[in-house]
């Protein structure tokens, strides 16, 4: 069990007017009383499902008794409210390091439901950014991702990953933000899915986001996403 020394963040999202100003004008972050308030009017039953190994066993890395709030509905999408200590980003201002993880979390908003349009202000438009996906292929440039989720979007029904032991540095102009993240998602489409990832089963994947300060906010270069082996580990170390 974790136990955070310092206060942590509940990550609840805000709605965004059309010119991607918060709708009721405060930041991302919703107060703890208006997390409190949706979580009581959104409230689900259901659990966290957890991944499951090749065997059908239930990988617990800890997370679901204390990082994980119940979950609560925001959309059409099933959200839970995901507390984050701050003091897990080192370095930078507090202003920096929030925001920081907020970019995060909008990443894995519009992740949910491929939604490239709200990709455009989160991926660098420069053009020596790369982009290294789940599917094991890279891709160059925001253009390229963007063209990958136009494919995925009517293909794959998603959900937001809910990320867990992260951790990360930040300094002036480059942050680097790494965690690791529950994971399922559905091809829905009519062709067979590509061979390049799983479908259909939820996973561990592993997820390195580095971001860059650019025209006064943090725009993501670089990622690494992957899939965490289930396998035991050599030497047992």
């Amino acid at each position: 069990m974790i136990v955070h020394a310092r206060p942590v963040l509940l990550w609840a999202w805000v709605p965004r007017a059309r010119d991607g100003a918060p709708s009721n004008g405060t930041s991302g972050f919703a107060s703890g009383h208006a997390i409190g308030r949706q979580r009581r009017r959104r409230r689900k039953s259901a659990n966290v499902q957890l991944p499951t190994d090749d065997r059908g066993q239930t990988i617990d890395d800890g997370s679901s008794s204390s990082t994980l709030s119940t979950p609560f509905s925001f959309g059409n999408c099933l959200m839970p409210a995901v507390e984050l200590d701050a003091a897990r980003l080192v370095g930078g201002t507090e202003a920096d390091r929030s925001r920081v993880l907020e970019r995060v979390h909008e990443y894995l908003e519009a992740n949910a439901s491929f939604d490239w349009g709200q990709l455009q202000d989160i991926w660098s438009g420069a053009p020596e950014a790369v982009f290294f996906n789940l599917n094991g292929h890279t891709y160059k440039g925001r253009e390229q991702w963007t063209r990958l989720w136009q494919l995925y979007q009517p293909n794959v029904r998603s959900a937001y990953w809910t990320p867990f032991d992260l951790g990360g540095v930040v300094s002036n102009d480059l942050a680097v933000v790494w965690c690791e993240r529950h994971t399922q998602s559905e091809w829905i489409g009519r062709d067979p899915p590509p061979q390049a990832r799983r479908y259909g089963v939820s996973f561990i994947s592993r997820s390195t986001m580095v971001f860059r300060k650019e025209v006064g906010d943090w725009r993501v270069v670089h990622v690494h996403f992957s899939e965490a082996s289930t396998a035991p580990r050599p030497g047992g170390i």
